[in-house]
């Protein structure tokens, strides 16, 4: 795969990323949502079943483990949700998320970083943690919520990683893409023996913005997948952050909100990090 096609696809999938935002935003009930998603892709897994190759059972290690990492994910950001600052975590997270990839991405997926790669890193890190309030952080004592925040993304950053070693180590990624599909299971096993039958009920008032967002969740993170393939995980990350530069776009443009400066600026440190992984 070309980098230019590459390039494109990645960007396509940040393009989608952010759009999913504004489902998950607009949605009235985030845990039917999140249950919703997951639920659709079993359904669109069972039927994409058939039509691959069965998955080699030497994959089936890292398909539990990116379930479990997932599902670590979900739990800890539920978790984080309930007690800590929403505008605390969500950037926090999103730097260590980014550092840690490109951490494992060296260590694990044996990667080797330039100093365009270092240079994207430390950009992103600074347009994630520009966001966060840092004096209402240390004046009420939110020290919980930048705790969470790292063990959100130290889960998701371990999925990510155990999804891409996986992929790279077949020759059917598609059959991965497929299977990985499963992973959400245990939220929906969760979610219906958390709130039973009328989980129903609420599935059908999100219904709308379920069918979105799952569908861009599968079109997008398959992208991902199929692309860190045959590209450098470390030039990726940058442009997949473009969703954070997206969804400021359409806030602006399309939704009319008003943006703090700091989000602008932080904005531009992402553009500039993925503009960064371009020059080299």
């Amino acid at each position: 795969m070309s980098e230019l096609i590459g390039t494109g696809l990645i960007l396509l999938a940040a393009s989608f990323a952010a759009f999913q935002r504004l489902f998950v935003k607009t949605s009235n009930d985030r845990v039917a949502f999140l249950v919703g998603v997951n639920l659709v892709s079993l359904i669109v897994a069972a039927i994409a079943m058939p039509l691959v190759p069965a998955l080699p059972l030497s994959l089936w290690p890292y398909l539990l483990l990116s379930s479990l990492f997932y599902s670590l994910a979900m739990y800890f950001l539920a978790r984080a949700y309930r007690t800590g600052d929403f505008g605390i975590i969500t950037p926090a997270q999103g730097a260590f998320k980014a550092t840690l990839i490109a951490v494992l991405a060296i260590l694990i997926l044996g990667e080797t970083a330039n100093p365009y790669h270092f240079v994207a890193i430390l950009l992103l890190a600074v347009g994630f943690l520009i966001q966060v309030p840092w004096t209402r952080t240390v004046k009420d004592d939110h020290f919980r919520s930048l705790g969470f925040s790292l063990l959100i993304a130290g889960a998701s950053a371990a999925q990510y990683t155990v999804d891409i070693f996986a992929v790279r180590a077949t020759d059917f990624p598609l059959s991965y893409i497929v299977w990985n599909l499963l992973i959400g299971s245990p939220i929906v096993l969760v979610g219906f023996w958390l709130r039973g039958r009328r989980l129903w009920s609420q599935l059908a008032e999100n219904g709308k913005d379920i069918a979105w967002g799952s569908g861009l969740d599968i079109i997008g993170y398959g992208i991902v997948l199929f692309v860190a393939k045959y590209l450098s995980l470390l030039s990726l990350i940058p442009l997949l952050n473009l969703d954070i530069v997206i969804a400021v776009l359409i806030g602006i443009f399309v939704l009319r909100e008003p943006f703090p400066r700091q989000r602008l600026i932080a904005s531009f440190f992402l553009a500039m990090a993925a503009i960064t992984v371009t020059l080299y």
